[in-house]
Formats: structure tokens, sequence, C-alpha cells
């Protein structure tokens, strides 16, 4: 991007390099917080507002105009819509939604703050733009969408200096739900977060696992919450890693919870589900009802009813996500078919072989359940923290377990791999890989190469 803008002359020219790359900044933060979206059509046009605008009457594009300069300036222009898988049924392009929408609104009204205007932006805008741009977006997101009075960009620079500290030799962890429908200012003084990010004690006091604070849309500590007294459960239409289940089903109903793990992770919790995180030094909007579209359309066949496979692609997901947030990392494999298990995995660490050893059986027998939709979300998790991968058919049977896959298609990977980026491009060959990395990135792998990465 940065290469296309330095091409205009008129564009470098009004400028500067710094400036160019700023806005490059600005431009791809799209892709970077919405990963599962992609942007084409980029084009040069005379000057123009900044605008967002549907440019499909299926509303499954979106228009972006950024403009720099005033009057005399120019505009870029870009299309944004979601990922889709090459062929088939999953070829279809979805409708964006409203948070996705809004994000990019943040994202193009942002950028006209810094660049449209009469003269080039100042060595200091230039210089805030990489390092904040991102968190601005998405504290305005929240702003505009739940009307906060608190400032939430501050707020999130508070977690992330309290990421960087220890108490008592263990890093922080910090919970506050904020009550959107209450707007009670508080007294002079008492404001949260700053307030009370001033004592250590404070700063201490939460986990989001068990506690966290609530405090009003304008900042007011309204109370200190017991997170098991719960207001009813979520369902399976939330999305969320499994150690703040508690958490997010405070952040329910009207109320928004930012959380702080000891990863040094932040993550908003909207309507009961994971919207953002703050991970690897960068934010991302978490779309689950479309990575679980894709994931189910790359593990589709004729055989098998449309409805189980996307209780497949849910729970697999699932165990995904709760693998990524507890850093073991991990690998699951979907078969295309049950034959291909052969190409796969020693016979020895298929379920029910008769090569199997003895223990291996009788843990086997001692599992709950052997079908992917049905086993406990806290035994998958913990049998996707063993060396090896999880391999199931896509009707959800459990084939493998802490399985050490050697594909006999290997697919193209580079040297430099590892072992579990190895199996994964390997496997894909065979249906849908889903790695998860142990720092926490998931990536999806189809015949031999990765479709997707957030």
């Amino acid at each position: 991007m940065e290469a296309k803008i330095a091409r205009r002359r008129k564009v470098a020219k009004f400028l500067g390099p710094e400036g160019t790359a700023a806005l490059a900044h600005c431009l791809n933060s799209v892709q970077r917080i919405l990963p599962h979206a992609e942007v084409s059509s980029v084009r040069f046009e005379g000057f123009s507002r900044a605008s967002v605008a549907w440019a499909s009457s299926q509303r499954t594009q979106l228009r972006l105009r950024f403009s720099v300069g005033a009057t005399k300036g120019f505009s870029v222009v870009c299309v944004v819509r979601r990922k889709a898988v090459p062929s088939g049924v999953g070829a279809i392009v979805r409708t964006i939604d409203s948070r996705e929408r809004l994000v990019c609104e943040s994202i193009v009204r942002l950028a006209a703050s810094f660049f449209c205007l009469d003269s080039p932006p100042t060595s200091s805008a230039i210089i805030a733009v990489p390092a904040l741009f991102d968190e601005l977006v998405v504290a305005d997101y929240l702003k505009q969408r739940h009307h906060l009075k608190l400032d939430v960009f501050e707020f999130m620079g508070s977690l992330r200096h309290l990421a960087e500290q220890t108490y008592e030799n263990s890093a922080f962890t910090f919970g506050c739900i904020i009550d959107t429908a209450d707007q009670t200012y508080p007294q002079a003084g008492t404001a949260f977060p700053a307030a009370f990010f001033e004592l250590k004690r404070y700063r201490a006091l939460s986990d989001a696992y068990y506690t966290s604070y609530m405090v009003s849309s304008a900042g007011k500590l309204l109370s200190f919450m017991n997170l098991y007294a719960g207001l009813g459960q979520t369902t399976a239409k939330h999305y969320y890693p499994e150690w703040c289940a508690q958490f997010a089903e405070q952040a329910q109903s009207g109320r928004v919870g930012l959380a702080l793990n000891r990863q040094g992770e932040i993550l908003l919790i909207e309507d009961g589900t994971l919207r953002f995180s703050y991970r690897f030094g960068k934010w991302q909007y978490w779309n689950h009802s479309h990575l679980i579209d894709l994931a189910k359309n790359l593990i589709r066949t004729q055989h098998v009813q449309v409805g189980v496979v996307a209780k497949v692609a849910n729970a697999i997901y699932r165990a995904a996500l709760d693998v990524s947030f507890r850093r073991s990392g991990g690998l699951f494999v979907v078969l295309r078919n049950t034959g291909y298990l052969k190409h796969l995995a020693k016979v020895a660490d298929v379920i029910d072989n008769p090569h199997r050893s003895q223990v291996n059986a009788a843990f086997d027998h001692a599992l709950p359940a052997t079908n992917i939709m049905t086993i406990p979300r806290t035994i998958l998790l913990e049998l996707s923290s063993l060396d090896g991968a999880i391999v199931c058919s896509n009707s959800g049977e459990l084939l493998a377990y802490g399985a050490v896959l050697e594909p006999t298609k290997k697919g193209r990977p580079s040297a430099a791999e590892g072992s579990r980026t190895k199996a994964a491009i390997g496997s894909s060959m065979y249906g849908l890989a889903l790695k998860i990395s142990s720092d926490g990135e998931i990536s999806m792998y189809r015949r031999g190469e990765r479709f997707l990465r957030v």
C-alpha cells in the first residue's frame, strides 16, 4: 500500500515519506483489525469528503473514502468485503454486519482527523499514527456504539501499562464491566479508572475470573462484583475463551467487559461474546460466526448433513479459541473422508485400533464421549494439550488424539517451518487443519496452504 501511494507524485509530495507511511498504516488498519476481511479496488480520485457507504445492494461490500488535504487535496477509495472460500458454497460473499461497518467508519473518521487538513500533518501526529491508531479506532467504536462518557482510550492505555507491571512477582489480571445504561457521574477525584489505578491495591484487586469492578458509563464505581452470582447463562451463540465464561455471562444485557489476563492480553466482551482482543501488540475484531462459516464450508461434503457439519465446525472453533487464549498450542484436523486417516496417523494412535496400547485403550473407554460435538469443552481442551493432534471426521467422530501426524502428502512447507506447521500443511491435503501456535495465533489451512490467520 505504501509503495502504491508513493507512486502518486502529488500525494508523495504533499505528505512526504513519513506521512505516506502513516497514511498507508491507516489504510492497512482495515485488514489488521478485521483479519477476516479483504481490501480491493484501491484507487485515487479528486478530493471529496471522507465517507463509508455500501458498494453493493446486498450489503456485501463497503466503499471507504479516505480524504487527504482539504478542498484541493485528493481521496483514496477502496472496497472492503469478507474473505470467502475460493469455490463451492463457500465462495458466496457474506453480508457485512453493523459492527464491521462501525469499525470502518471509525477508521475513516480518525484518518480524516490526521490527513484532511490544509497542510501536511505535523511530525508529532505522524509519529502518533502507527503507535496509537488502531487503539483509537477501537475506543471510538465503543464510544459510538455505547455512547460511553468515560475515556475508553485512556482506560485501554492503563491496562496495557498494567500488563507491564507485577504484583508480588505475579503478572496483573484485571476485570471491569461497564453498565452502559447507567449514566451516573462520579464525584470529583473518584473517576474510574484513573483514581483507582493510582493505588496498587486496587489495581490488583480484580481478576475477571472470580471478581470484577462494575462502573457506570461515565466512570462511577458502582460495585465490586462476585462473578459467580450469575445473571443467567450464556447460550450457544456466545463465543469466548472458556476461562472467562463467568465474566462473559455478566458482560451482556447492555454491559461491556474489559479484561486483562496474565499473558498481557486485553479482551473486550460485548453481548456475552469476545468482540475485540489486544494480542501480539495489535487490536483485532473477532467475527466468530464468519470464521465458523469459513470452516464449515472448507469441511463440507455431500455425504454429511449441513447441520452436522456446522456443529462440528462450531465445536472445533470453540476448542481452538480456548487453546489460543490458554497459549498451550494445538492442532485440529477434520478429515473429508475417514479413509484418509491411514495417510496421516500411526495405527497405534487411532482410537479402537487393535494395535492400541492397553493403557491408551483404557483411557479411550474412560472418555465421556467420542464425538467432538458432545465431548465437554474442558475435556477437549485438555486433550488438545497433549503432544500431537486431534483428528476427527466431518461428522464429528473423534478418530485420534495426541496423534503424531506423518501425512503421506507433505504439501510444500519451507525448511524453516516448525513440526506443527508442517503437520498442518500436510494434513490440510486431506481436510481442514486448524493450527494454534504456542503464542495463541490461529491459522486455517486448506489444500496445503494457509487460508486465514487470526
